[in-house]
């Protein structure tokens, strides 16, 4: 992966306070001034969140319980790790007592403000008068080289962090649809069980309905081939003439009569 630098830009109007005086500077101006500030350590850039054009933004300190402004942002820094519609962030020159309370505030009028977390104003460095513009440069090089580390490790952290929290949330989702197919699958398996045994039930039943039905028919026609090889004998008296007749259903001849 290419190293993220963090590039300075001149963006829309610039500007600055000295002393009560309100007055532009040119790109090149502001660049020294933001690089004596890192060399003295008076340099402060709000690096948690990426900002968008036409915002306002300030550097506050705490004084008692009241949020007072300190200094405007001098510029705006381009991070190519911003998303391109919200690439900036601000930076200005501060001289804030070492473990002041501070915070950056961003607003845009009547559309929103936004404050960032707290933070403690940082030890002044003490330049020697006969220090070469070099050496500031040198200075300020190592300063910001410390802060793009900085700001790089942020953004590596950051992206981690979001890493491991869709890698869980997903985890999450795979472990709730997995519970919910083993549910489907445990109540498919229970309907269709029951759907068996209810299948087999019919069928024994109407498998003993028919031995059953089997059963009475036989038995209606043993009955009837029983009563039908059963002979009975009747007295049969024709005058004095007598005959005995033996027969499943017998019947006396003509003209004899049934005694």
């Amino acid at each position: 992966m290419s190293k993220r630098v963090l590039k300075v830009t001149a963006f829309l109007s610039l500007y600055f306070i000295s002393s009560l005086n309100l007055y532009s500077a040119t790109a090149d101006e502001l660049e020294e001034i933001r690089s004596k500030a890192i060399a003295e350590n008076t340099y402060y850039s709000e690096n948690t969140y990426c900002h968008g054009e036409d915002i306002n933004a300030e550097l506050q300190e705490l004084v008692g319980t009241v949020w007072k402004k300190v200094a405007p942002a001098l510029g705006w820094i381009k991070v190519e790790e911003c998303d391109a519609q919200v690439p900036l962030r601000p930076w200005t020159k501060a001289e804030v007592a070492e473990g002041t309370e501070m915070r950056w505030r961003t607003w845009v009028e009547k559309e929103f403000e936004w404050t960032s977390e707290v933070f403690f104003a940082k030890k002044k460095n003490i330049l020697s008068n006969e220090a070469s513009g070099e050496d500031t440069k040198q200075k300020a090089a190592a300063a910001k080289a410390a802060e793009d580390a900085a700001a790089k490790a942020a953004n590596d952290k950051a992206l981690q962090e979001a890493a491991a929290k869709a890698a869980a949330e997903k985890a999450a989702a795979d472990a709730a649809e997995k519970a919910a197919a083993d549910k489907a699958a445990a109540e498919k398996a229970a309907a269709d069980k029951a759907a068996a045994e209810k299948a087999a039930a019919d069928k024994a039943a109407a498998e003993k309905a028919a031995a059953d039905k089997a059963a009475a028919e036989a038995a209606a026609a043993e009955a009837k081939a029983a009563s039908a090889k059963k002979k009975t004998t009747i007295t049969c008296v024709k005058g004095k003439t007598v005959k005995k007749v033996t027969a499943a259903n017998p019947k006396c001849a003509k003209g004899y009569k049934k005694k």
